[in-house]
């Protein structure tokens, strides 16, 4: 039977020296060892190089959460602005009846007094709700 031999890399050697090296406190005779001044130095630069890495990863993940942020505010906002219109839209079905009744007494007779009452009140409301959108668009076109 073949038995599979553990097969080290130059990874696993300087990590078994390395181990051997933090396990004791470090001598004078070490830091004079230059494979282990070495193999300290080649850490320390893995561990800049990954601190670098984690650095820029935090600062992307930062702007995404901003950006995140920024989309939960508009869509708020949009929700919102859709929360009104529903809310002005069921405003105006009691007032599309009314102004229902009053074409309706005024297709039957013409000089209804109540009819065109109720016609013109229904305008007026109808008119009342939609004035700002009706400031905003003119607003828009004389831009």
């Amino acid at each position: 039977m073949n038995t599979p031999e553990t097969v080290y890399d130059a990874t696993e050697i300087q990590l078994k020296q390395l181990g051997e090296v933090l396990t004791d406190s470090l001598t004078l005779d070490d830091l004079a060892s230059p494979e282990k001044v070495q193999l300290l130095l080649q850490r320390e630069l893995v561990h800049l190089t990954e601190i670098k890495a984690f650095k820029g990863e935090l600062a992307a993940l930062r702007g995404a959460n901003t950006s995140l942020i920024e989309e939960r505010e508009n869509l708020r906002i949009q929700l919102a602005k859709v929360g009104q219109r529903e809310a002005l839209s069921w405003i105006e079905i009691p007032i599309s009846i009314l102004s229902g009744f009053a074409i309706n007494m005024l297709t039957s007779d013409f000089k209804n007094g109540l009819g065109w009452v109720l016609l013109l009140l229904s305008l007026l409301m109808l008119l009342f709700l939609r004035l700002p959108q009706i400031i905003a668009m003119v607003r828009k076109e004389n831009q």
